[in-house]
């Protein structure tokens, strides 16, 4: 398996993460913001069809484009979590009326959504993708495992360089216990070695090496692990 990064490096360093098997069938972990136009025109030069789109959570950056991807490929299979579905189509929930020069940002109606309510798995060509729904930045936050390249996509559980439990507002219903019981299970369920993939910024380093050299994330590493 092949995996193409893309980061809209114009706003908050929003990533989006595109992963190719053999028969270039293609699994989208968020748009990316912006940065969905390049991947279209990144798939085309490669041959690449876009089969899964996996939403890690209900912000507006990371669903960007969804109808555009939806018509391109005809219908891929897109997932979100339940409790961040109405998030799609309604800007309040989406966070885009928050921030200075971003239109309210809804996507128009989809025949293809797939919505998480449990633990789950999706395979693709041989490929076994885990899809966990964890209470976190939001209530439908997901979490990818792919055990196959041991990786791990985690939305905005953690960001490097921030503080998990003071970055932005929490959302109703979630308070700072859900994040941290979530940040228990994420670092004794995931080994030191997983690469790590969140939705901001820094991506592609192992977990150790993703908190290793920070101090925020470090206290929560140490706290959790040993």
């Amino acid at each position: 398996m092949l995996l193409y990064k893309f980061q809209d490096k114009k706003f908050r360093q929003t990533n989006g993460y595109l992963l190719c098997t053999e028969k270039n069938n293609a699994v989208l972990i968020d748009t990316g913001y912006r940065e969905y136009k390049k991947i279209i025109e990144f798939a085309d030069k490669k041959n690449i069809i876009i089969k899964n789109i996996i939403i890690t959570h209900g912000h507006f950056g990371h669903f960007f484009g969804l109808n555009d991807l939806s018509e391109k490929y005809d219908l891929p299979n897109i997932y979100i979590g339940y409790s961040d579905l109405l998030n799609l189509f309604e800007p309040h929930k989406n966070t885009s009326m928050l921030f200075e020069g971003v239109e309210p940002y809804s996507v128009k109606p989809l025949e293809n959504l797939k919505v998480v309510l449990n633990d789950m798995s999706i395979f693709l060509d041989g490929y076994e993708f885990r899809i966990f729904i964890k209470k976190s930045h939001t209530s439908g936050s997901l979490i990818i495992e792919l055990d196959k390249i041991k990786s791990v996509f985690i939305g905005d559980l953690i960001t490097k360089g921030n503080d998990p439990l003071i970055i932005g507002s929490f959302e109703k219903g979630i308070d700072k216990t859900d994040v941290i019981n979530t940040m228990k299970w994420f670092f004794n369920y995931f080994e030191s070695d997983y690469i790590v993939y969140p939705g901001h910024g820094d991506n592609g380093l192992t977990i150790k090496e993703f908190v290793d050299k920070d101090l925020i994330l470090k206290k929560y590493f140490v706290k959790f692990i040993t």
